[in-house]
């Protein structure tokens, strides 16, 4: 994993249609953050008694989790009519965890292959952004619930394969199969 600071300062200008400023600012920002990466994969291959048999298996696991905290602070020359407070502070987190576990297994005949296989799949994903108003004076925290938003996606996938090519000459043969 890491870390990692910030601070920055972004100066707005805006003027409405007629060139006039209708909007002067700069906001300061101080921010922190985390991210924390993890991966595990595994393969096992066997190759059977009969020439082109084998058997293959893989796992994969893998994670993503990030976390940021930014503070916001906005100095206005001219406050713009949908301004923001002055103060302000956003939090995101986020989360991705995947577990893939595939096999395959291809068995020669004497007039033909068979090919079987399976794949099964998680797949989670949260993401979760609050954007919070503080209160000049007071310090008073509160929710801005017009961009405060939480996702929440988790998938789940079961598949299976089967496939037999069947030989009728050196040059010519026929595949079927189900998925």
């Amino acid at each position: 994993g890491n870390s990692s600071d910030s601070q920055g300062s972004e100066r707005y200008r805006g003027t409405n249609v007629a060139g006039a400023v209708d909007s002067d600012y700069l906001r300061s920002t101080e921010g922190e953050g985390r991210n924390r990466n993890y991966s595990l994969s595994t393969r096992y291959d066997h190759k059977g008694t009969r020439p082109g048999e084998n058997l293959k298996l893989d796992l994969r696991v893998s994670g993503n989790t990030s976390e940021r905290d930014s503070r916001n602070a906005s100095a206005y020359t001219v406050r713009p009519v949908n301004a923001n407070p002055d103060l302000t502070r956003q939090r995101s987190d986020n989360d991705t965890r995947v577990i893939d576990l595939t096999g395959d297994y291809d068995r020669p005949g004497d007039n033909g292959i068979l090919r079987v296989g399976y794949k099964v799949a998680r797949n989670s994903n949260s993401f979760d952004n609050a954007f919070i108003n503080i209160a000049n004076g007071t310090l008073v925290e509160s929710v801005n619930t017009g961009r405060t938003n939480r996702f929440e996606i988790d998938e789940f996938t079961a598949a299976l394969y089967g496939t037999y090519q069947l030989r009728l000459s050196g040059k010519w043969g026929v595949q079927g199969g189900l998925r």
